[in-house]
């Protein structure tokens, strides 16, 4: 007959949680560690002559370039990483024109200001930023 000691239960125990836990982590495809899905728009308010060059990335995804014209948006969407430090930075040109924006930061208000949106709103003399509540909307002059 085999002897279980104490020290082996617990080893058992734990086994069959791990083991638990990676079921229910492949059957769910990984969404009980989701966040709500975020979707950031761009939008370009320059001018009707005035075509908006928007280039997104983040430390692990680069979402290439894209020209936008005026009226239109560029948008992509994401899930926010389990660890919290989702950021998305654009790079955004028009007529000689640079600036570089951070159009989501999980570590500061994006995380709940952008449940669902961020938006952003690229004019000739300010850029304007809201989340899913556009009452908050906020606009700053461009540096």
């Amino acid at each position: 007959m085999v002897k279980v000691g104490d020290g082996t239960i617990i080893h058992i125990f734990i086994f069959l949680q791990l083991l638990l836990l990676t079921s229910l982590i492949v059957v769910s495809e990984g969404s009980i560690f989701k966040r709500p899905k975020r979707h950031v728009h761009v939008m370009n308010f320059l001018d009707r002559n005035i075509n908006l060059k928007v280039h997104c990335k983040s430390t692990d995804d680069d979402l290439g370039f894209h020209d936008v014209s005026y009226g239109n948006e560029y948008e992509f969407e994401f899930y926010p990483n389990i660890f919290g430090t989702t950021l998305f930075l654009c790079n955004l040109q028009w007529q000689g024109k640079v600036q570089l924006v951070t159009v989501y930061n999980a570590k500061s208000a994006d995380f709940e200001r952008c449940v669902d949106n961020c938006n952003w709103r690229v004019e000739l003399h300010q850029l304007c930023t809201w989340g899913d509540d556009q009452s908050k909307k906020v606009c700053s002059p461009w540096k």
